[in-house]
């Protein structure tokens, strides 16, 4: 029998079964409408949950499979910093590459960015069964999570021109909060953006550190905005693009 981290997981297969998300998915959907559009979206709430089970099992079988066979070597490995740039460990660029070859990122995103309209609750199922492959490489697949704040807060040009990215698995998201003296008190942050009217744009100065994949291509920056705040009301983020 071929190893498969959902069809094993009795647990997630049960809340699968169980859990009535007809609302959600109906909402989501917008009343199945999407099927009109997007040949590969569902015309109905059995429709949506077949695929909901499918995905997982593709993912079961390439975590099972291609991801926790290179795990131990991802450890042992590590990301390497050289000539100013961090990559990932040879295993982990492998098990990025399968998660993308299987048209398994930025599910979460809406169709018409190229995502597959997840509810929360699967999205969530799918990050337990990487986290169980490799809790590494977990990081990096739920930070996807970024790519939903864009989606949620954006403007129209920036989803346009990040989410489809993120859909293709060409970008990885990266959330920079913590600083030196602002950790779990967010409210202590001290990074500044200051509008620069001539040129129209943000500029951002200060330190972070301990930040999660730090080694992203788009990140959501918590900053500073209002001069003379020094609590949480005067922060904003900001969506910020690596060189």
């Amino acid at each position: 029998m071929v190893d498969n981290f959902f069809l094993d997981n009795h647990d997630l297969q049960f809340h699968l079964d169980q859990i009535d998300l007809r609302e959600v998915v109906e909402v989501k959907e917008k009343g199945f409408s999407y099927a009109r559009q997007y040949p590969t979206a569902p015309r109905h709430y059995e429709d949506a949950r077949d695929n909901y089970r499918l995905l997982l099992e593709v993912l079961g079988d390439v975590s099972a499979n291609v991801i926790a066979p290179r795990a131990a070597d991802a450890d042992r490995e590590g990301a390497r910093f050289k000539d100013g740039k961090v990559t990932y460990a040879q295993a982990t660029q492998e098990a990025v590459a399968a998660l993308k070859q299987a048209e398994l990122m930025g599910v979460m995103l809406p169709w018409e960015y190229g995502g597959m309209n997840l509810p929360e609750t699967i999205y969530q199922m799918m990050v337990e069964i990487v986290s169980r492959a490799e809790a590494g490489l977990m990081t990096i697949f739920g930070l996807q999570e970024i790519a939903s704040t864009i989606n949620e807060y954006g403007s129209e040009e920036q989803k346009a021109s990040v989410l489809p990215r993120f859909a293709r698995g060409e970008v990885a998201g990266a959330m920079v909060l913590t600083e030196p003296e602002a950790g779990s008190n967010l409210g202590a942050v001290q990074t500044k953006a200051v509008y620069d009217e001539e040129a129209g744009v943000w500029r951002i100065s200060g330190v972070k550190r301990f930040i999660t994949n730090g080694v992203a291509e788009i990140m959501v920056v918590l900053a500073r905005s209002e001069e003379g705040t020094t609590d949480a009301r005067g922060l904003s983020l900001f969506l910020v693009e690596r060189d």
